[in-house]
């Protein structure tokens, strides 16, 4: 096998301790960690067959349609085809310390891992907003790209870099979306959570209509009261 060619489609980094398993030091184990902790610590990275990928359907964002068409004329409008959709090659990252410590969680990364992988860029595509990292959902038949997925570096020979936190099928995929407005980043409180004012303000609202017509049903029955008890005197006398 020719690493430095497989070299130019990806590489992971995996910092030190990355794969050593979270321990809290206690009063009866006030040093939890021991040599073996360094035993069986392996990350397989393996290639996934396109008959195990083809069938993923990789949707892509109702307003950037008609964007994707100037890339690939013949897309349908719905998902975007395996063949146009991933741009890199993908990558299956496994951690086999899990499987050989059988009695440890599957637990995010204690460092995270840094993929690197050669993206095919067509020509007048934005690096920055038109791809994203994609985890494969094999169970469920789709690709799951996640905007927010910082990419950390794209080089001038298209290799993006990304942080892992945990093991899956990754890729990275077509998937342009606009740029958030600065209005959007310096979101107040106000901003992030005014789904939530709107209804609190709609419940408190309705809260206080219903406790000032509590307040006027007393009112009206008082009044009644008295209006009927001024009568029953006018009659007596």
């Amino acid at each position: 096998m020719d690493i430095e060619s497989n070299m130019k489609f990806a590489s992971l980094t995996i910092a030190s301790g990355a794969l050593i398993p979270s321990k809290l030091s206690t009063v009866d184990n006030p040093k939890p960690y021991d040599k073996t902790d360094l035993y069986n610590r392996q990350v397989a990275l393996t290639p996934v067959p396109d008959s195990m990928l083809q069938h993923l359907k990789h949707y892509i964002l109702p307003e950037k349609k008609e964007y994707v068409r100037k890339f690939f004329p013949l897309y349908s409008g719905k998902e975007l085809n395996h063949h146009l959709s991933v741009r890199s090659t993908v990558i299956n990252i496994t951690d086999l310390s899990k499987k050989a410590n059988e009695s440890e969680e599957a637990l995010p990364y204690k460092f995270p891992f840094i993929l690197t992988l050669a993206v095919d860029v067509p020509a007048g595509a934005d690096k920055e907003l038109d791809f994203a990292l994609g985890k494969a959902d094999i169970d469920n038949g789709l690709w799951k790209p996640d905007p927010d997925f910082p990419i950390n570096k794209y080089y001038e020979d298209n290799k993006f870099a990304f942080e892992l936190s945990e093991d899956g099928i990754y890729a990275v995929l077509f998937y342009p979306r606009d740029k958030i407005s600065d209005a959007e980043a310096d979101c107040n409180l106000l901003c992030q959570y005014q789904e939530q004012i709107i209804y609190g303000a709609i419940i408190t609202a309705i809260v206080v209509l219903m406790i000032l017509y509590v307040f006027w049903r007393i009112k009206r029955y008082i009044h009644k009261y008295g209006k009927q008890k001024k009568q029953l005197k006018n009659l007596e006398g």
